[in-house]
């Protein structure tokens, strides 16, 4: 895909939120996408921040003070779900960092807060037309984007998997993506 088409879609893309924490769990570091999604993290009148529960609790884990069991994720990550004031869906992703060059210990907790989009839809019609896909095709890349495998777009268009197969190589060629991740992200 050639790098113009990358940096477009990255800019399609929303920013996600950035916590910096230290192992004790003082918040020492928000990007402005933090402080919109959660503006409780602006400090108060008495000059603290406060941060959801939630948050704190992820740090404890990360920290090794509270119950794996209790976040979800494994090993070296964590992540817990949030609801912003309007009532969008946020997932928060934690992870330990440091200078790991002379083998040292984490020294801080990274928190990412993303948008968790719950269903994104995509134009077939205006992407029919962009790589002049057949209808048919336009609905297998439907099905494709919609994370379906070879089998069950055969399934559902009442085709078999090698037709599923020959049209997603027609795919291929016309949108000159050579994955199905790759058809995706030229669709968004």
């Amino acid at each position: 895909m050639p790098d113009h088409k990358l940096f477009e879609i990255l800019k399609t893309r929303s920013h996600p939120g950035v916590l910096i924490f230290d192992l004790e769990g003082c918040l020492l570091y928000s990007n402005r996408k933090a402080l919109e999604v959660l503006p409780v993290l602006r400090p108060g009148e008495t000059g603290e921040v406060s941060a959801p529960e939630e948050i704190f609790k992820l740090c404890r884990t990360m920290e090794g003070d509270a119950d794996l069991s209790s976040a979800g994720g494994a090993d070296d990550t964590q992540y817990t779900i949030l609801s912003d004031a309007q009532g969008h869906t946020h997932a928060v992703r934690a992870f330990r960092i440091g200078d790991n060059r002379h083998g040292c210990e984490a020294t801080h907790i990274l928190a990412l807060i993303e948008k968790v989009v719950d269903h994104r839809t995509i134009d077939i019609a205006a992407a029919r037309k962009t790589f002049n896909l057949t209808k048919r095709e336009g609905e297998v890349v439907n099905l494709i984007y919609r994370g379906l495998s070879n089998r069950e777009i055969a399934e559902r268009q009442f085709i078999s998997e090698h037709t599923v197969k020959a049209h997603l190589k027609n795919i291929m060629k016309k949108m000159k993506a050579s994955s199905r991740q790759e058809i995706c992200a030229l669709l968004t």
